[in-house]
């Protein structure tokens, strides 16, 4: 197996990767939002709508269950009056075209405490299967079933799931055009051939399924990722005000959209549970698994970061915001070696980002351009653990991008590396 990890200096990170090949593994990224927004859109749902009917509680029950006994014997029993972990999966077809799972996260619940967290489980992280198979973390059904999918969840995350539950991404498509369509504020005209032939224009619009689906993943913004994150979150709550409106509230009580959309072992009771839980006020963290990309044999893999991730997973276990800012107070600014390099198509980004930093007290040793224009984020990458802090500090003096930590995969030639990427804001 040939792996790749040549220095960030000479720009071989995934970004640094041909631009058709991160154009596609960018492709993934956007189906994977697609199956994000679903999950919480359908998780939601039922804590949200607490349906009293016997009738819908049979029918609900019947529909939504999972009826598969390899999954069953890979979770365990969740201790009396303690926190217990479901895992969420949004599956494909597994034909060989797609990804198998295409989203994983793990849901904390703690009932006493009154508290939910999510963490987002990358799905390309490496896993070694039978016979010592060397394949991607969303591939294990194609193993071993959703059965595979649990235990190598279980192995990378080192946390036992109580409840697993499955939806399909075709269900989101089919939720919208089922409730007629959701309103949204559309802010920019969206023509992303990467997500299909939908265009639609800018202003108050009536979106089909075809539409959310390509409203929830397109990219092609100024603002890159971080306007289809708000995208999302616009839709996500303009779909949570439809459905709560009297026409949606007449929609959910015929419809069985919801419950053939999803599988789970959960009961319609628990999830009643979780619905009372949701409605007093329950707090809600979400997270994502932190690390980095690299590539092996063309394709890009998602890498842990060990020391990261054992504090963030003793934070979410524990039922904390796993977001809490690093404490930067008492960086020396001036010690700190850095360079900057342009990560986009647009001129002076690089320039703009160093005199910003400059004016901050940091010591800019240099300025260029990336040899390819297809970050989306701003990274800022420190290659010693003491650096974090640092790292962290020049992210929110700069008011944009992620703190990544080299590891073995980044070769920084100097303490800090920063890559602006398409999220920056010119500076006017």
């Amino acid at each position: 197996m040939q792996v790749e990890t040549r220095s960030v200096d000479q720009r071989t990170t995934q970004h640094r990767a041909s631009k058709s090949r991160a154009e596609e593994f960018m492709k993934r990224r956007r189906r994977n939002n697609i199956i994000i927004a679903l999950v919480a859109i359908c998780v939601v749902a039922f804590l949200i709508f607490n349906i009293a009917s016997c009738a819908f509680k049979s029918f609900a029950s019947a529909t939504m269950a999972l009826n598969n006994e390899d999954v069953k014997k890979e979770l365990v029993v969740a201790k009396e009056n303690e926190p217990y972990y479901i895992l969420l999966a949004g599956l494909s077809n597994y034909d060989q075209s797609s990804e198998a799972a295409s989203y994983l996260a793990v849901l904390r619940i703690d009932e006493q405490n009154k508290s939910f967290s999510l963490m987002n489980i990358p799905s390309n992280i490496m896993c070694t299967y039978d016979q010592g198979t060397q394949d991607l973390l969303r591939n294990a059904p194609r193993y071993g079933g959703e059965a595979e999918l649990v235990r190598k969840a279980k192995e990378q995350t080192g946390i036992d799931f109580a409840h697993y539950l499955r939806i399909t991404e075709e269900g989101l498509k089919t939720l919208v055009d089922d409730i007629g369509g959701v309103q949204v504020n559309v802010e920019y005209r969206l023509d992303d051939p990467r997500v299909g032939h939908v265009v639609i224009p800018p202003g108050e619009q009536t979106l089909s399924g075809e539409q959310a689906v390509a409203f929830v993943s397109a990219t092609n913004y100024q603002g890159g990722r971080t306007q289809r994150t708000a995208n999302q979150m616009e839709f996500f709550f303009d779909l949570i005000n439809k459905m709560t409106s009297s026409e949606g509230i007449g929609w959910i009580n015929d419809s069985d959209v919801i419950s053939n959309a999803i599988k789970t072992d959960l009961s319609y009771d628990t999830l009643s549970a979780l619905a009372a839980m949701y409605g007093q006020g329950a707090s809600f963290y979400t997270a994502l698994m932190p690390g980095s990309q690299y590539t092996v044999n063309n394709v890009v893999c998602f890498s842990p970061n060990s020391k990261a991730w054992e504090q963030m997973r003793g934070r979410f276990m524990n039922g904390e915001d796993v977001n809490t800012s690093i404490d930067t107070s008492g960086i020396d600014k001036s010690k700190l070696s850095i360079v900057v390099y342009n990560g986009t198509g647009s001129d002076g980004f690089a320039a703009q980002a160093a005199q910003i930093l400059q004016s901050k007290g940091y010591t800019v040793q240099e300025t260029g351009n990336a040899d390819s224009a297809v970050y989306t984020e701003t990274l800022v990458i420190y290659k010693d653990t003491e650096d974090e802090a640092a790292a962290e500090a020049i992210v929110a003096d700069l008011g944009v991008g992620r703190a990544v930590y080299a590891s073995v995969y980044y070769n920084l030639k100097t303490d800090i590396q920063v890559v602006v990427g398409s999220d920056w804001k010119p500076v006017r």
